[in-house]
């Protein structure tokens, strides 16, 4: 075997190698979350989970508290569960704060949720002034 074809074969075995260790790590990360929210009555895809691992969020706590919100009788989705905690991070110092924050902001507004309300824009220019 000539020199170009060992590299090319040590590669090979490396990058199998490696996705034999990786890939499964991955499918553990987002198949545990989603087989709990499965088995439990939650609506969450692999996607949802697997975007809330990439911007950082904490599966497991969003995952509980949807999945105890759901059991205690509110009709919740996970982006919602994920939006009060992004919107409340500062206020969660344990477990139960983010489900308390999430049933506080569904019964004050049936509609909309208080951490769903738009931002308002600030202009740096007023528009009743004129030039």
């Amino acid at each position: 075997m000539n020199q170009d074809a060992t590299t090319a074969a040590f590669y090979g075995g490396f990058c199998c190698g490696l996705s034999f260790v990786v890939f499964p790590i991955l499918v553990f990360l987002v198949t545990t979350p989603w087989l709990k929210c499965f088995l439990s009555g939650a609506g969450v895809t692999a996607l949802n989970i697997l975007g809330m691992r990439l911007r950082g969020s904490p599966v497991g706590l969003l995952v509980d508290t949807q999945v105890a919100l759901i059991h205690s009788g509110f009709q919740v989705n996970i982006r919602q569960v994920e939006s009060a905690y992004l919107a409340n991070r500062h206020r969660i110092l344990q477990p139960g704060d983010l489900f308390e924050i999430v049933k506080e902001g569904l019964q004050k507004t049936e509609s909309q949720p208080i951490w769903a309300k738009p931002i308002q824009a600030v202009s740096a220019v007023d528009p009743g002034a004129t030039h």
